[in-house]
């Protein structure tokens, strides 16, 4: 069976004088060695620490990453592509042309709303939205 270096816990120097290595960078300790732990230095110890604690955070990340995940599932939360309404039925009857595209709401100079065609995303609005709107307006007033 080979031996290795993680295998022991001290080794002879030239000089025969024998030295404590740190068992987590496996340098020798001599007087640096963490107070109440004397088997690695007190760098070493404050690297474990630091590193346990990270872990610890990273594992309550996930735990409330898969919390959030679920409650989002449990009451579907959050947006679908499926879900938005396309409003080309509502398009073609109002404007009675079946070209796809957006549409906006421009008034006249009478002050009469109509649906138009639009190249310009921040003028566009969704129409089956807008008749929700609509109908919600004429029932509550």
């Amino acid at each position: 069976r080979p031996i290795a270096a993680e295998s022991f816990d001290a080794v002879e120097d030239l000089d025969g004088e024998r030295l404590r290595l740190c068992r987590h960078c496996r340098l020798p300790l001599g007087g640096s060695a963490g107070a109440g732990c004397g088997h690695v230095h007190a760098e070493c110890l404050a690297e474990l620490s630091l590193r346990d604690l990270h872990e610890e955070s990273e594992a309550r990340q996930r735990e409330a990453q898969k919390a959030r995940e679920a409650r989002r599932a449990e009451y579907e939360i959050g947006w679908k592509a499926g879900q938005i309404p396309r409003g080309l039925q509502l398009a073609k009857e109002l404007t009675g042309s079946s070209e796809l595209g957006l549409r906006c709401l421009m008034v006249d100079h009478e002050g009469a709303a109509r649906v138009m065609p639009t190249v310009e995303p921040s003028a566009a609005v969704n129409l089956e939205y807008l008749a929700l709107a609509l109908q919600v307006r004429l029932l509550e007033g």
